[in-house]
């Protein structure tokens, strides 16, 4: 049983749940019932849902959210008897007899599912679940089983989607959504104000569901920040708690007034004020307040014989007028005031513009502005970081060391005095400035300006004119936005740099140009050593004669070298760009390509990336580095260094003799005439159809003429040759390995090869040298001669053709191999041989050549032929076989 509110739930057995209303102990009534279809022992309410462990129909998921007609919301049927149940988040615990302890997924009560089982060691009657363990009552004693995996777990965070309000709201006002964190998935929350750390406002905010709405009408001015405290729980009743902090923005309270003829009393209160008056107005003994906020008061009127003393130290009147109370005001306009001003400002940031007069003004501390009108005007900013307007060249403006940082805006042609820092020429006159030995910012109106610095480290900022800038010594800051501005420094006056953001190019004893906005501009430097930077669209950088560092930025730049000392600066992923260079020049990291200029021979070398290098008019080395780079030589006798099957080599007719190094497999493309392999990896090199010179490495090659009349050196290790011309020509050392040659032609081994074999269907012939080689011949008729070495000569194998053996006086001991015997076979040919010595016995005969006879000393003592044509009479023991195959016949 379970009692939830007014009701109790009871298991009852046959009877299933009933629910009882208990609302008057005294007298508990059935207020309704739901017959389960097994045994009802067990039952937890959570919420709208009944759980009820059912014996033999399991866990019964009942909807009470209707107490009178309880209805079957889920159900799942337990393997045994269910005995016994609690819920714990959006997991069932069943004690399930002799199937044990099952838990099962109830977070869609419709469908509940098993999550997970533990089969105890007798029959399980009871289960509560406590923290990460659940307790079960088991036939042979307290089974404790760790169910960590499955128990709720508290919320961790919670949130406000808004957490400021604005002012004279109505209360009710929604300030944000509540929103919790929770490592569960599914979980409900419910969320209150509770008392503890930061809850010092909570009485003036409810919750709604999960809205955080006010309970009372806010003020910015009387207070801008609230602080409460926030829980939220979820359904297994696991919390998490936080303070929060709820401001307040300000509505604009900014209100305007205007005096009378008469007595006028005026409050201005909160906000940015604004009260005018004549000057005739103000003394009619008024009662004038600016209140809260920055105020202002505007005095028009008066006479040229009028004077007003201001003075704003005093916090109960700031104005010197018999019988009227004026305090509370930050700024004071007398534009159109006809009299003379005396201004005594505070500590405060005071704020003041006269009118006609020759006005006296005092800033006083505090960062002030002081604007003396039309008149010759006395300004004196105090310390602090003071703005003067000037417009007669009348007023003076006195400074003194260390006073603050003060800028003086003016009308007219203007130099700055001693202790002023900066200088902004107002206006559309051409009006010119010029400042002092401090560092100085000037910056023009839209007329065409000239602008001099003076001594010091001075910024010049033209504007939209024409300007004339001239920086003087120190080291000078330039801004330029017109192509016709012009820039004078002399030399040895500092370290200057430019920013622009039209294209520009610096002039004479300028050093640095940093390229501004997001425009397409280009800059160029002078024979200085100069720093030019990019902006973030595509640039073309010159450096000039210098040792120029450029540097591009985003955007796909261009840019020009002329110096080996030139540096290019670019990040990753900062756009496609290009160096034009006109000296031998490597490709710095993220710069993609290189274009050699003029007609110098000069070299060209690229990076890891996938660069184009393209030569000039001259003899160029281009390497393209690690990347698969694509290298267009020109004109001239170019050499391309290659390391990666990717590269690509673009070369013209009649652009000169051109010559490839690798240390990768290589196949020469139209065009280029020569190839080098490099290194000691056993690579392979290829011509085109020109007459190429291809050179091997010290490993084992294969080297391809090609169409061409070729030549090809293979070097140390053991090489392969492919022939197709007549006119090609293999170059080998003695001692550099043993080689072969694959011809589609007649062939003669050059000197220091050792072996050939003739390839394809036509009739060609092959013929050895003085070593002892290896010669094979092909499908057709060939004529293979071994030459002066001991060579083995390996005949058409079934090819239905007539091999001839061709065998001069001198040559050594040849072995032939798939010898065809009968008429129609091969054939063996003898050349400058007096004499042969035949034996003939029964069906069998011996041909003996050099066995002593005179005239055949060339072919040795003990050399035999032999042809057996019957099994009788001789056999191998009789002489020294060298002819592989069967009966031939003599030519």
């Amino acid at each position: 049983m379970q009692v939830v509110g007014n009701y109790a739930y009871v298991a009852d057995w046959t009877s299933g749940l009933q629910i009882i209303d208990i609302s008057n102990p005294t007298t508990p009534t059935l207020k309704g019932n739901y017959d389960t279809s097994g045994n009802a022992l067990g039952v937890q309410v959570v919420g709208n849902y009944a759980y009820v462990a059912d014996t033999s129909g399991g866990l019964k998921i009942i909807d009470i959210s209707n107490p009178t007609t309880p209805t079957l919301k889920g159900n799942y049927d337990t393997p045994y008897y269910a005995y016994g149940v609690q819920v714990v988040g959006n997991y069932a615990y069943v004690a399930d007899g002799d199937s044990g302890l099952q838990i099962i997924d109830i977070s869609n009560p419709t469908t509940p599912t098993l999550k997970g089982n533990y089969d105890t060691s007798g029959i399980a009657w009871g289960v509560q679940v406590v923290g990460n363990y659940a307790y079960v009552a088991d036939y042979y004693g307290l089974q404790i089983i760790d169910v960590s995996e499955f128990t709720n777990k508290a919320p961790t965070n919670l949130t406000l989607s808004t957490s400021t309000v604005a002012e004279n709201q109505i209360i009710g006002t929604v300030v944000g959504n509540l929103t919790t964190t929770d490592p569960d998935t599914g979980n409900t929350f419910t969320y209150s104000l509770v008392t503890g750390d930061g809850a010092t406002d909570n009485s003036l905010f409810t919750i709604t569901n999960n809205q955080l709405k006010t309970n009372s009408v806010f003020d910015f001015e009387t207070k801008n920040s609230y602080s409460i405290r926030v829980k939220t729980t979820d359904q297994g009743g696991l919390f998490f708690e936080r303070q929060l902090t709820i401001g307040v923005s300000n509505i604009n309270d900014n209100e305007s007034f205007t005096t009378t003829a008469q007595q006028d009393i005026i409050d201005a209160d909160y906000g940015e004020d604004t009260i005018t008056s004549t000057w005739a107005n103000l003394q009619q003994n008024d009662t004038i307040k600016g209140g809260n906020g920055t105020d202002t008061l505007i005095i028009t009127g008066g006479t040229a014989n009028a004077l007003i003393s201001i003075d704003t130290s005093n916090t109960t009147n700031q104005l010197d007028i018999p019988g009227t109370t004026v305090f509370g005001f930050e700024r004071f306009d007398l534009t159109s005031f006809a009299g003379t001003i005396s201004f005594n400002g505070t500590t405060g940031n005071d704020w003041i513009k006269a009118g006609t007069g020759n006005d006296d003004l005092g800033g006083g501390d505090g960062n002030d502005t002081l604007n003396g009108g039309t008149g010759a005007d006395l300004l004196g900013g105090g310390s602090g970081n003071d703005t003067y307007v000037v417009d007669n060249v009348g007023d003076v403006i006195i400074e003194f060391l260390n006073s603050g940082i003060d800028n003086v805006e003016s009308f007219i042609t203007w130099t700055l005095r001693n202790h002023l820092e900066n200088l902004t020429l107002q206006g559309t006159t051409a009006i010119n400035g010029t400042g002092n030995t401090l560092n100085n910012t000037i910056t023009g109106n839209t007329g065409n300006n000239t602008l001099n610095g003076g001594a010091g480290a001075d910024t010049l900022i033209g504007g939209l004119g024409n300007d004339s800038l001239i920086g003087g010594a120190g080291n000078d800051s330039y801004y330029v936005d017109n192509t016709a501005d012009s820039i004078t420094e002399n030399l040895n006056e500092g370290t200057d740099i430019v920013f622009t953001t039209v294209t520009y190019t610096l002039t004479p004893n300028t050093e640095n140009l940093t390229l501004q906005g997001t425009t397409a501009i280009n800059g160029t430097g002078n024979t200085l050593n100069n720093i030019i930077t990019g902006n973030t669209a595509d640039n073309v950088l010159t450096g000039g004669a210098g040792a120029d560092t450029l540097i591009g930025g985003a955007g796909n730049d261009s840019y020009y070298v002329d110096n080996t000392a030139d540096s290019i600066t670019e990040n990753a992923n900062e756009g496609t760009d290009s160096v034009f260079t006109t000296v031998t020049y490597t490709l710095t990291s993220n710069t993609e390509n290189l274009t050699l200029q003029g007609t110098t021979a000069i070299n060209g070398t690229g990076n890891n990336l996938n660069n184009i290098i393209t030569g000039n008019a001259a003899d160029n080395v281009l390497t393209g580095g690690t990347g698969a780079d694509t290298m267009i030589g020109g004109a001239g006798n170019d050499s391309y260094y290659v390391d990666n099957t990717a590269d690509i080599i673009t070369e013209s007719v009649n652009q000169g003799t051109d010559s490839v190094f690798t240390t990768v497999t290589y196949t020469l493309t139209p065009n280029t005439e020569n190839l080098t392999l490099q290194g000691t990896t056993a690579i392979n090199g290829t011509g085109n159809d020109l007459n190429n010179i291809i050179t091997g490495n010290t490993g084992n090659n294969v080297l391809i003429g090609g169409l061409g009349n070729d030549t090809l050196i293979g070097g140390a290790g053991n090489d392969s040759y492919y022939v197709d011309n007549t006119a090609d020509t293999i170059t080998e050392l003695v001692n550099q390995g043993t080689d072969s040659v694959f011809t589609t032609v007649t062939y003669t081994l050059t000197p220091n090869t050792e072996n050939l074999t003739l390839q394809g269907t036509t009739a060609i012939n092959g013929t050895g040298n003085d070593l002892d080689n290896s010669i094979t011949g092909n499908a057709a008729a060939n004529i293979l001669r071994g030459g002066f070495g001991n060579d083995t000569l390996y005949l058409g194998l079934n090819d239905n053709a007539v091999d001839n053996v061709n065998y001069v006086l001198g040559d050594a001991t040849d072995t032939v191999y798939h010898f065809v015997r009968g008429v129609g076979g091969d054939k063996l040919n003898f050349t400058g041989i007096a004499s042969f010595d035949v034996i003939t016995s029964g069906n069998s005969t011996l041909v003996r050549a050099g066995d002593g006879i005179i005239g055949n000393t060339g072919f040795g003592t003990g050399q035999s032929l032999v042809i057996l044509s019957d099994t009788s009479g001789f056999n191998s023991t009789n002489a020294s076989l060298n002819l592989f195959g069967g009966t031939f016949l003599f030519s």
